[in-house]
């Protein structure tokens, strides 16, 4: 299956996960670990990352940043290699209400927990693309929002919803992990 982009979260999938040569990467927070996207998407002030994952961010090679409006000042001072930055805000009622054809981006967009939905958001809504990926948002039982039932219940919910999206513009929303506990979108083979 060709992507127009993939996610790529920290779980445990995407760390032995080789993208193919031409593919378009939308990385999330210190990915810069173990590959360098092409957009790095941050929802989160550096006061909430510890030394080495913030630094790993300040150090992206990434030539696109998505930062979250009310943190990117603290983000862009802090860049090492100055990428082109972008702002964004978020709205995380916009999938509680309707479909996605009625989103009032004015308001933020679509997000709901955790950054991958921030960046499935800016790789629909921003770079208008319709068929994406994700790997490494396994939000397993080991992660912090895995710990609740309700909460991965409500990113279930959220992802289905971008998926209905996506299909409704001819493409698709696919999970690329085996890992994962997202049971809303198809799993295809990485």
């Amino acid at each position: 299956m060709e992507l127009d982009a993939v996610i790529v979260g920290l779980g445990a999938s995407a760390q032995d996960w080789a993208p193919g040569r031409r593919t378009l990467l939308i990385g999330l927070n210190d990915i810069g670990r173990w590959l360098t996207p092409h957009h790095l998407v941050v929802v989160d002030a550096p006061k909430n990352f510890n030394d080495e994952r913030r630094q790993v961010i300040a150090d992206t090679q990434a030539p696109r940043a998505w930062i979250y409006s009310p943190v990117h000042g603290d983000w862009v001072q802090r860049f090492k290699h100055k990428p082109c930055t972008e702002t964004f805000k978020i709205n995380d009622k916009a999938h509680t209400q309707g479909d996605y054809t009625g989103t009032d981006l004015s308001k933020g967009l679509p997000h709901v927990l955790t950054t991958a939905s921030s960046a499935c958001s800016i790789a629909f809504w921003k770079l208008g693309l319709r068929r994406l990926g994700i790997i490494g948002v396994d939000v397993r039982s080991d992660h912090e929002l895995g710990k609740s039932k309700n909460l991965v219940n409500t990113i279930d919910k959220w992802f289905a919803w971008m998926r209905f999206a996506c299909e409704s513009e001819g493409g698709c929303l696919v999970n690329l992990s085996k890992l994962s506990m997202l049971h809303s979108l198809p799993r295809v083979s990485a």
